[in-house]
C-alpha cells in the first residue's frame, strides 16, 4: 500500500495473470478454494438443469401441438409464474411447505455425502442410503433454481415448435404415414433445437450466478454461497477471483455450444 496507484494496479495484474490472487480469509490462492467449493455448485445446477430441461422440453412440445388447449394454457400460467417469482421468495416458500409443515425434505445443507461419494457407496456397498438422502437435500434448491429456466425454455420451446408445425416437410411425412410421435420427436423438435440450445445455454450459466441466491437460502456450500461470505468478510481478492470464474466458465459455455451447433444443423457447417 506505500507503493503508487498504478504500481499496485500492475502488481494486481501480474498476480492475476499468475493465477496468484490469494484469499485474505483462508490464507491461500483464491482459485484452489473455489475449486474446492465447484463440485457442490456444479450438482446444484445440473440438477436443475435436469429438471428444467425434462419439463420445459414435454410442456413446450406438447403446448405447441395441442396450441390453445388447457394444458397450453396452463403451461402457459405456470411458465410466467417461474419467470417472475423470485428465487429467494420461491425458496423459501417451498421450505415452509414441504420442509416445515409437511417435513418431507430437509431445510439447509448438502448432507453428509456429495453426489460422488453417494455413487460411490452405493456402488461398493450396494446402499441406497446415501443417494436417497443426498436427493433429498438437493431437491428443493434444484427445484428453485429451475423455476426460471423451466418458464424462459417451455416458451421458446412452444415457439419454436410452431414455427415447425406448418412446414411442408410435416405435411409430406404425415402423408407417408409416419407415426405422429415420429414426425414430432425425431423430425420437428429436431429442427427446432437450435433456439433451444441457444437458450439452454445462456440459463445454464445464469445458473451458476443465480445459485448465489439459492445457495444462500438452503446453507448449499458451493461458490455462491463462498462469494457471500467472502463479500461479508471483505475477502476482495477472493471475491474477484470467482468473478473472473464465472466469466471465463460462460466464455467456455459458449464456444461448446457454437461447436454443438455444427452437430444439431450440418448447414451450419458451410
Amino acid at each position: 500500500m506505500d507503493e503508487p496507484v498504478w504500481s499496485q494496479y500492475g502488481g494486481f495484474i501480474e498476480n492475476l495473470a499468475r493465477g496468484e490472487l490469494k484469499s485474505l480469509y483462508y490464507n491461500r490462492p483464491a482459485f484452489s478454494v473455489l475449486l474446492e467449493r465447484f463440485p457442490a455448485t456444479m450438482e446444484l445446477t445440473i440438477a436443475a438443469l435436469i429438471i428444467a430441461g425434462f419439463v420445459s422440453t414435454i410442456s413446450g412440445i406438447v403446448s405447441a401441438i395441442r396450441r390453445d388447449t388447457l394444458f397450453d394454457y396452463s403451461a402457459s400460467a405456470v411458465s410466467l409464474f417461474g419467470i417472475s417469482m423470485p428465487d429467494f421468495w420461491l425458496g423459501t416458500m417451498l421450505i415452509l411447505l414441504f420442509a416445515v409443515h409437511l417435513q418431507w425434505f430437509p431445510a439447509f445443507g448438502r448432507g453428509p455425502a456429495s453426489f460422488a461419494q453417494a455413487v460411490v457407496t452405493l456402488m461398493t456397498h450396494r446402499d441406497l442410503t446415501e443417494v436417497l438422502t443426498f436427493l433429498s437435500h438437493i431437491f428443493l434448491p434444484a427445484l428453485t433454481l429451475s423455476a426460471h429456466v423451466i418458464g424462459v425454455v417451455t416458451r421458446v420451446t412452444r415457439t419454436s415448435m410452431l414455427d415447425q408445425v406448418n412446414k411442408e416437410y410435416v405435411t409430406v411425412l404425415r402423408s407417408k404415414g409416419l407415426p405422429e410421435r415420429a414426425v414430432v420427436i425425431n423430425h420437428m423438435f429436431r429442427n427446432a433445437l437450435l433456439p433451444v440450445v441457444t437458450i439452454s445455454s445462456m440459463e445454464f450459466v445464469k445458473l451458476l450466478g443465480g445459485a448465489v441466491i439459492v445457495e444462500t437460502v438452503f446453507g448449499w456450500p458451493g461458490i455462491g454461497f463462498l462469494m457471500v461470505d467472502a463479500i461479508y468478510a471483505r475477502d476482495y481478492p477472493l471475491v474477484q477471483a470467482g468473478i473472473i470464474f464465472f466469466s471465463v466458465f460462460f466464455i467456455g459455455v459458449n464456444l461448446l455450444v457454437d461447436v454443438l451447433y455444427t452437430y444439431l444443423d450440418p448447414r451450419i457447417r458451410y
